[in-house]
């Protein structure tokens, strides 16, 4: 329709009274949908669904937004780990440690499916229900339900020959819950407060003292040093950063002169501190590790064929000393950091 057309329209008694300019036809004329693919009640063809593999592979699926990089060095050092527990403990006959191992690696990958799902400022809203579960299962470790290992009772005894060490959730604890109070109650200059600061250090302290109860001097090591760094790196000013560092200065100072730790607590600080000092007590372990590193040599005695650990020389070859089979069996250059 043309503009003289529409001028005519307007002009004429179409809309039962006196002309109100051209315009004035468009208010009686039906409304005209798009038609076209996604529309309302078009006729044209029905939008088609995309299949799993393409949503799965999409530019927004989480697929795609995975650090790939951090997921396969995760893979990685899992696949090395159960190598080196199969080669530390193959010659005792039997597969246990092996599928402890496995089974570990499986419920950590669907643990790691289960986090990444979740908006990382949703972990505020569970870190007071894992702090609370980690205190429960501490004190839990204290009661007669704790097992004794070593002389000390941290595990806690599943069905099926499982064990669960409470003072490793109460590791994560203490970083949420640092963590949540050294970044919410801040100053206007950004900076955490003291306020923040003590009720950090109120809150982090019941998990090392449980800890301490059981006791676990190297867990309440660890736990003090990774509430020292959040508080190092939350932005709280030098000067009281001073205060806090003399003060936990003269703590150490007072539990070393007031004799509050036990004897063997004091001999694994020394022999850590200087691990020659009792190469046949309680540097016995690190030293028999370095030894099985040397046997290697630069091109290692090979997988499964070290003379060290075949013969139990290493002991706790499964644990926490279970990379010495790989340096005393590989090379030395493949052990160097």
């Amino acid at each position: 329709m043309s503009r003289l057309d529409l001028n005519r329209l307007g002009s004429s008694g179409l809309s039962g009274g006196r002309a109100r300019g051209p315009g004035a036809a468009y208010g009686k004329l039906a409304p005209v949908r798009p038609r076209g693919r996604w529309s309302a009640g078009s006729s044209g063809p029905a939008p088609q669904r995309r299949s799993l593999l393409q949503r799965a592979f999409a530019k927004d699926s989480r697929l795609r937004q995975l650090d790939w990089v951090l997921l396969l060095t995760v893979l990685a050092l899992s696949f090395i780990g159960t190598l080196l527990v199969w080669s530390a403990t193959r010659g005792a006959g039997s597969h246990t440690y092996v599928m402890k191992q496995l089974l570990n690696i499986v419920i950590g990958l669907v643990l790691l499916a289960l986090v990444s799902v979740l908006y990382y400022r949703q972990l505020r809203l569970y870190a007071p229900v894992l702090y609370a579960v980690s205190l429960l299962g501490l004190l839990a470790a204290l009661t007669p339900l704790g097992t004794p290992v070593n002389g000390s009772k941290s595990w806690i005894t599943l069905p099926a020959g499982f064990q669960i060490e409470p003072s490793e959730f109460g590791k994560i604890s203490v970083i949420l819950m640092s963590a949540m109070f050294l970044s919410a109650a801040r100053n206007p200059g950004g900076r955490p407060g003291m306020r923040a600061v003590a009720l950090t250090l109120g809150c982090a302290i019941v998990p090392i003292a449980l800890v301490e109860r059981e006791p676990d001097l190297g867990v309440v090591i660890i736990m003090l040093l990774l509430l020292a760094g959040l508080i190092a790196l939350s932005g709280l000013r030098l000067r009281w950063l001073a205060v806090l560092a003399a003060a936990g200065t003269l703590a150490v100072l007072a539990v070393l002169n007031l004799h509050l730790l036990h004897t063997y607590q004091l001999h694994r600080l020394t022999s850590f501190l200087n691990p020659t000092a009792d190469p046949t007590g309680t540097g016995y372990n690190a030293a028999q590790a370095k030894i099985a590193v040397g046997s290697g040599g630069l091109y290692g005695q090979g997988l499964f064929h070290g003379g060290l650990i075949g013969g139990n020389f290493v002991p706790a070859s499964s644990t926490r000393t279970s990379s010495s089979p790989w340096r005393g069996r590989s090379s030395a250059s493949s052990a160097a950091p």
